[in-house]
């Protein structure tokens, strides 16, 4: 068996992924179909490295993060007690990362926009490899909920002026209107 190594590298982010094929389902030598391990390079950060469970779990909380924070919504996603935890901080981004073994204290993350951006461009060439034959998860397909967008005093700064507007027109309308008879 020939055990098979991608890189995917953008800016300050490389990632590696090692495998082999899954011959059992009819997949090439070039393929990896079955992922053995995984390792994360962040410009200035120590090495991440785990295994399929790990990355699943990596980029699901992921996806999530960036989605709502794309979405205008910042909020922590991944439980406390979970492997992995994001959440926005003043410096832009925290990755809270707990080891499975037990003497290993939890490693905390902080990257900016750029490296986040840096870190989903990585994830999304490895996701849409065609020599990567691995059902990820469908995080990245879930969508957010509408009604995480209302936010009330957008609701008013949005609809005041109109409101305005519309009894202004109402009301020279109606004046115009009784001296005009």
């Amino acid at each position: 068996m020939l055990n098979q190594t991608f890189i995917y590298d953008q800016d300050s982010v490389r990632l590696q992924i090692d495998g082999l094929p899954d011959y059992s389902v009819g997949q090439s030598a070039n393929t990896i179909g079955i992922l053995s391990s995984w390792k994360l390079d962040i410009a200035g950060f120590p090495q991440l490295e785990g295994n399929k469970e790990h990355l699943f779990n990596f980029l699901d909380v992921l996806y999530s993060y960036s989605r709502y924070y794309l979405s205008g919504i910042k909020r922590t996603v991944g439980e406390k007690n979970s492997l992995i935890q994001i959440n926005p901080c003043d410096k832009g981004h925290l990755i809270r990362l707990t080891s499975t073994k037990e003497e290993v204290a939890p490693l905390d993350l902080i990257i900016d926009d750029a490296e986040l951006s840096d870190l989903i461009i990585c994830t999304d060439k490895l996701i849409s490899d065609e020599n990567v034959n691995i059902n990820f998860p469908s995080a990245q397909q879930k969508l957010v909920s509408n009604t995480l967008y209302i936010n009330k005093s957008q609701i008013l700064t949005r609809v005041t002026p109109s409101l305005i507007g519309a009894f202004l027109f109402i009301g020279f309308s109606s004046i115009l209107l009784i001296e005009t008879k």
